[in-house]
This record gives structure tokens, C-alpha cells and sequence, in this order.
């Protein structure tokens, strides 16, 4: 073994995600790490202290995957301290003891780090895209990367530390959209679903894949100092939530004449804390084009096929 690989936030979605990865390939691969998961209880990243007290249990800590986040966008408008002691104040713990200790973290952002007023292009990575985030979540998260480039020389940065955006993640885990809706359609729920918001839903259990073949290759493509060891993670192809949910209906009532029960709508229906921009896809260019094309994601509709797919033979196992 290389060493060990610390992943915080162990219950978190990403987090089961890349347990799922893990243990699909253990019969037929060979990892060189040793991954170990941690849950709030264990390993609470707001604790200077707690980080070090835990991490220390382990020899040749090597990475640290942050799956810690504080991920409610709305109730963030409300307690935008709490948010903040975990996206913002957490991440720079985890990079102070990182770089006492030489260990490489993984972190990660949201297409909520950007503003309304950007103009209405894929964004790309780097800051050049950030003028201004207009919720306490993405403020926050935005505030977490910058805390990270406050350790390090901006040359230095890839050989400490990658920052992965990703937007509108989704899987058979945890608390997520698809997974909200499937359950509607499942129950027969109607369903209003705004159509002006457009991002790219991102299947989850891709990223897990990346994130743990990033760790085990021997020698990892350089993204370039312009970019400021940032990279953006999402599925191909853009979508409304509209969009989305109803691929979901379509594809488990297999396109039939039924009546549908998702009805598009505008934001404006919607009373919600937190404003989210309309329009934020991520350009995925530069995954592509130092990863390989097509190696990682594939156009969302297919990625939500496999996990609507996943999630009734989830149903079917706890039927029985």
C-alpha cells in the first residue's frame, strides 16, 4: 500500500458513492490505497483540533477527500453561520493540516460559487467567471477555495490541493433530486417543476469513479496554473430541472400515453430563501481534454437511465 486515504463526510452522497465504486471493483481490482471513511462523529472538520487528534491515529496519511459540506441552500439563508463554520472555515483546517503535514486534499465547489451576471456561457475554470455568488451557500464555498490559495503560492497549488465544481449531483444515495422525484412518480405525486433554471446534472457515481482513479494514478496530468488547480466536474449536456424530472417520469413509465404528473412552472411560482441563477451550466472542456474525452461522463439522459435503473432494483431487493 501507498498510504492512506482519508474521506470525511462518510455518510454524505459522494461519499457512499465512492464506497459503492470501491466495492464493485474490489474483486477485480488492485487499489494502492487504503480508504478510510469518517463520519461528523469522528472526524469533525470545524475542529482544528478533532482533525489532528484523528488523522494521527493513521501512518502515511497521503490524502484527505473533503466530503464534508453544508449542502441545504435554502435553510443557509438562516443559518449562514453554520454554513460557514463548514464549508468555509472547515476547508481551511483541512488545508492548514495539509500542509503541516504534506498531504494532498480534494475539495469541492458548485456552480452556486458564480453570479447571475456573468454572461449566459458554460463556465468555465478559474476565477474569471466569479462576479459575485448571491447565496450564503455559494458564498461560502467560493470563500473555501479562496482560503485554500491563501496557503499556498498560486504556481504551487496543483502539488496540494484540487478543487472540483460540480453542480445539480444526483445518485442512489442520500437526499437528491432524482431520487425526490422517482419517489413522487413512484407514490403518483404531482409535481411542479421550474423550467427557467438551467445547469447539468451530474451522475454522482462518475465523480466517485474520477475522484478515486485521480488518486491512483501514478502520474496525474497537469491542468496548468491558469486555472488555478480548479476543474469542473458534470455530465454532458444541459437541462432544466423541468428537464430533468421529466426524463425521470419518461423513463419509468416508459414513455407511456399516461397523464403526466410533472408540470413545468417558473422560479417565480416559487417562494425559496436562496436566490439561484438561471443560467449555469459547466463547461467540461478541460476534464476532457486532459482525462480524455468521454472516459468519465456521458450525456445526463444516459447517466439518469442507470440511476432510475439502480434505484428500482434497490426497490425490488428491499421488496423481498
Amino acid at each position: 500500500m501507498k498510504g492512506n486515504v482519508i474521506i470525511t463526510g462518510g455518510n454524505s452522497q459522494l461519499a457512499q458513492c465512492m464506497k459503492s465504486v470501491l466495492s464493485t471493483r474490489g474483486m477485480s481490482f488492485l487499489f494502492d490505497y487504503n480508504y478510510v471513511f469518517t463520519t461528523r462523529e469522528e472526524l469533525d472538520i470545524t475542529e482544528e483540533e478533532n482533525i489532528e487528534k484523528f488523522i494521527s491515529k493513521y501512518d502515511d496519511v497521503k490524502y484527505i477527500v473533503n466530503c464534508a459540506a453544508y449542502t441545504k441552500v435554502d435553510q443557509a439563508q438562516l443559518e449562514s453561520e453554520v454554513c460557514k463554520k463548514i464549508n468555509t472555515d472547515g476547508v481551511k483546517n483541512l488545508g492548514m493540516h495539509c500542509k503541516e503535514h504534506d498531504i494532498f486534499l480534494i475539495t469541492f465547489g458548485t456552480d452556486y460559487m458564480y453570479g447571475s451576471q456573468r454572461a449566459s456561457v458554460p463556465i468555465t475554470e478559474g476565477i474569471t467567471d466569479f462576479v459575485g455568488p448571491e447565496n450564503i451557500y455559494g458564498m461560502t464555498k467560493k470563500d473555501g477555495y479562496f482560503n485554500l490559495c491563501e496557503l499556498w503560492p498560486s504556481n504551487e497549488y496543483e502539488k496540494h490541493f484540487l478543487f472540483i465544481n460540480t453542480s445539480w449531483l444526483y445518485s442512489e444515495f442520500g437526499d437528491n433530486f432524482v431520487k425526490k422525484i422517482y419517489n413522487a412518480i413512484k407514490n403518483g405525486e404531482l409535481r411542479k417543476v421550474v423550467i427557467d433554471q438551467i445547469g447539468t446534472p451530474t451522475y454522482a457515481q462518475n465523480l466517485a469513479r474520477f475522484i478515486i482513479d485521480y488518486i491512483e494514478l501514478d502520474k496525474k496530468p497537469l491542468l496548468g496554473d491558469e486555472h488555478k488547480s480548479m476543474l469542473n466536474f458534470a455530465g454532458k449536456g444541459i437541462a432544466s430541472w423541468y428537464d430533468l424530472a421529466k426524463t425521470v417520469e419518461d423513463i419509468i413509465k416508459e414513455n407511456s400515453a399516461t397523464e403526466s404528473l410533472i408540470q413545468p412552472c417558473l422560479s417565480s411560482e416559487f417562494c425559496t430563501k436562496a436566490y439561484r441563477q438561471h443560467y449555469s451550466p459547466l463547461s467540461t472542456k478541460l476534464l476532457e481534454d486532459k482525462f480524455g474525452a468521454d472516459v468519465y461522463t456521458r450525456h445526463w439522459r444516459e447517466d439518469v437511465k442507470m440511476c432510475v435503473k439502480n434505484l428500482k432494483l434497490i426497490d425490488e431487493i428491499d421488496e423481498q
